[in-house]
């Protein structure tokens, strides 16, 4: 059923000296988010011609929560779900900013930086709890349900802990001129089942026009086994991925970090440059037996890459796009058609339509 709630004002909080609300976004439909934002956000974001439409529905679901060792609960496939594919549409269950204390202007006089952060966990578990009284009972039992474990008390601010283990970044920019609180960040819905991985097999995308949350297979994914989201960048060395995990108190087993060694710290910090270093000479290469030599070390670049599980990065795409010139150099039609179309199907990922949107633009002549 559709409904209509109002907005919640923030001001009545002594603490919070900036204009705020909690909005519903959409106003109505089956699935919405309540974002803690500014009155002209809310208004830009409700422009937005999409806004409304219905949150897409994948059939039959490929997914399904289960209990797994270490981890707690997971998302499993329930069936082969292929490359490329978007298996899960959602819409968050709250979105709010990423720093409490600067979009509420929270004073630090007299604070050190520890006494400080209490307070703006203080204040963000009260907002929190504003949030959860406007969700309806099945939002507020699928938040309720949600992980806690992380470093933040759970028994003091339970919200907060569930934020902190459950939150993603949302890229989204306020309106010219406005900066609430550094961005935002939202929790989803199966989505913070997902757990993390440093050689992921899924990636996620928010596209704020919509408000959707679409969650796209990086690599086949097999019946029977968990999808895995990477919580940090691919880019950093074993030492730093397991510092930057430390907030969600949670270590880490995968390949990439139990059969860590110096050569694959190399490669995660050197692997972007290596592949974009490959355009120019595979498109750019004369002879065949040029070609030959540049495909055997694009190959071997490529099997590195793919051990260390950074396959899963957007980036990868380049490698299968110098391939299929490499293969076309050589003769290889074959297989120069079949590099061709892994590579052409990330260009079907979520993120990369917005990026040719954003990129796209109109001639008046």
């Amino acid at each position: 059923m559709s409904y209509l709630i109002p907005n919640s004002f923030l001001e009545a909080n002594a603490v919070l000296k900036q204009s705020a609300i909690i909005a519903t976004i959409p106003s109505k439909g089956s699935q919405s988010c309540q974002m803690v934002t500014t009155p002209r956000t809310k208004a830009f974001i409700l422009q937005q011609p999409n806004i409304s439409l219905p949150t897409p529905t994948t059939i039959p679901i490929k997914y399904a929560v289960r209990v797994t060792a270490g981890m707690g609960k997971g998302l499993f496939a329930t069936v082969d779900i292929p490359f490329a594919e978007t298996f899960l549409v959602e819409k968050p269950l709250v979105v709010l900013p990423k720093n409490i204390g600067e979009a509420f202007m929270i004073p630090r006089s007299g604070l050190t930086p520890a006494a400080w952060h209490e307070a703006c966990m203080d204040e963000g578990e009260k907002i929190l709890q504003r949030a959860l009284d406007r969700m309806t009972e099945e939002d507020r039992k699928t938040f309720e349900a949600l992980c806690d474990i992380s470093m933040e008390d759970a028994a003091k601010r339970p919200l907060i802990s569930r934020l902190v283990s459950n939150a993603m970044n949302l890229q989204m920019d306020d309106p010219s001129g406005l900066n609430f609180g550094n961005g935002y960040v939202g929790i989803p819905r199966a989505g913070a089942r997902i757990n993390h991985s440093c050689t992921a097999n899924a990636v996620f995308h928010f596209d704020p026009e919509t408000f959707n949350i679409s969650y796209t297979a990086m690599r086949d994914i097999k019946a029977g086994h968990q999808i895995f989201l990477s919580y940090v960048g691919g880019g950093g060395t074993c030492t730093r991925r397991k510092q930057a995990m430390t907030r969600y108190n949670f270590v880490c087993s995968c390949s990439a970090c139990t059969d860590a060694t110096q050569e694959t710290d190399k490669l995660r910090l050197e692997f972007r440059p290596r592949i974009e270093s490959l355009a120019g000479p595979s498109a750019k290469v004369q002879s065949v037996a040029q070609a030959k030599a540049l495909l055997g070390s694009t190959i071997q670049l490529k099997k590195a890459l793919e051990k260390e599980g950074l396959d899963n990065e957007p980036h990868f795409m380049n490698v299968w796009f110098a391939l299929q010139a490499l293969y076309m150099k050589t003769g290889d039609v074959g297989n120069a058609e079949l590099c061709g179309k892994r590579a052409a199907a990330y260009l079907t990922f979520p993120a990369a339509r917005a990026q040719f949107k954003k990129l796209s633009f109109t001639v008046v002549t």
